[in-house]
């Protein structure tokens, strides 16, 4: 009797556990370098690139190792018309993210 109440015990412990670990992982949140951006060059000339950070830094060497500007990120939702970067940025839009150039 003793052994089966320790077993099922352990198993509620387990159960537990796996449900937390489950619960965590539908509850995590994407991160910054998540998301993709539509990327313009310093001119303010859009590059033709929507891509995530990490994908941009590689396609273009750009590494944030300094403070020279590569490239601004903006999302979809900063455009006169949402989605389309050649509609032009609605007015006092910051850029989301910055990529700085690897010297």
């Amino acid at each position: 009797m003793k052994n089966l109440r320790l077993s099922l015990v352990m198993i509620a412990v387990v159960l537990g556990i796996a449900g937390a670990a489950i619960t965590n992982a539908a509850n995590h949140k994407s991160t910054a370098g998540d998301s993709s951006y539509y990327w313009f060059d310093p001119s303010g000339d859009y590059t033709g690139d929507n891509t995530t950070v990490s994908q941009e830094q590689t396609s273009t060497g750009c590494n944030n190792t300094t403070n020279t500007l590569c490239e601004n990120g903006y999302t979809g939702d900063q455009f006169n018309t949402p989605g389309d970067p050649n509609s032009g940025l609605v007015s006092g839009a910051t850029p989301a993210q910055v990529i700085k150039q690897k010297q």
